[in-house]
């Protein structure tokens, strides 16, 4: 997946890769969105949303006042 706001990044699923054991996450994002049952066990940072220093990103999705998805996928 891609998103206007950064046409230079690639989303992915890390479930998709052959090994994802292999790639360690350095944060969460949308963890306000978490499945109810289910908390990860590390201590890497959890951000509810996006992460403040996401680039490209509108500053009235950064401090929680747009509760609307600022992207769209191609």
């Amino acid at each position: 997946m891609s998103v206007a706001h950064q046409p230079d990044t690639l989303d992915f699923t890390i479930a998709s890769l052959d090994e994802p054991d292999a790639v360690a996450p350095d944060f969460h994002i949308w963890f306000g969105s978490r499945i109810s049952w289910f908390d990860t066990s590390d201590a890497k940072p959890r951000h509810e949303r996006f992460r403040a220093d996401t680039r490209g990103l509108p500053d009235r999705y950064r401090d929680g006042v747009s509760t609307e998805v600022p992207f769209e996928t191609k």
